[in-house]
């Protein structure tokens, strides 16, 4: 191998093992206030409704060295529709965990609603990052879940979004 091969790929497993991060959650600056424990809140008696999509990056140093999987997202969505906090559950990756989370607060939600007026509620949102498609499934606004079901996400499928989604701005 080439010396400067060599440096790359001592690179790239330096990298690996940064961002494989023992489930440890990273996040952007801009992220760290909306990132935390988020208690569930279900009861209500219509979910919140996604209602502009905001589909996060994959990012091309991730896409590189081969970081890939399913981010799963806890959301508490408050009365007037606003993001007020985010829990990783479950990331492959801290900066494919940050990108979801900077996608969720982008995105717009009505609030769920509890004897016809609006209320705070969690809701469970799940995204693959594929590096074989180089492309990120969602399936917020297809349907949500009120609490984390590892097996239940494990095998759902999820289907490319239907309709526009909004692709932030490089």
């Amino acid at each position: 191998m080439k010396a400067g091969n060599l440096g790359r790929a001592l690179a790239i497993v330096a990298l690996l093992g940064f961002f494989a991060g023992c489930g440890a959650t990273l996040t952007s600056q801009e992220n760290a206030m909306y990132v935390g424990e988020v208690n569930d809140v279900i009861d209500y008696d219509t979910p919140p409704v996604l209602v502009v999509t905001v589909r996060p990056e994959y990012p091309d140093m991730a896409r590189e060295i081969g970081v890939h999987g399913r981010v799963v997202l806890k959301v508490l969505v408050l009365e007037n529709g606003q993001v007020a906090r985010i829990e990783i559950l479950e990331s492959p990756s801290p900066i494919l965990g940050d990108q979801a989370v900077t996608a969720v607060r982008k995105s717009s939600f009505m609030p769920a609603t509890k004897d016809g007026s609006p209320c705070a509620s969690t809701m469970v949102i799940p995204f693959i990052f594929d590096r074989d498609d180089n492309y990120v499934r969602d399936r917020m606004g297809l349907d949500s879940e009120r609490t984390y079901d590892p097996e239940k996400i494990e095998h759902a499928e999820i289907p490319e979004r239907p309709g526009p989604a909004v692709t932030p701005k490089k």
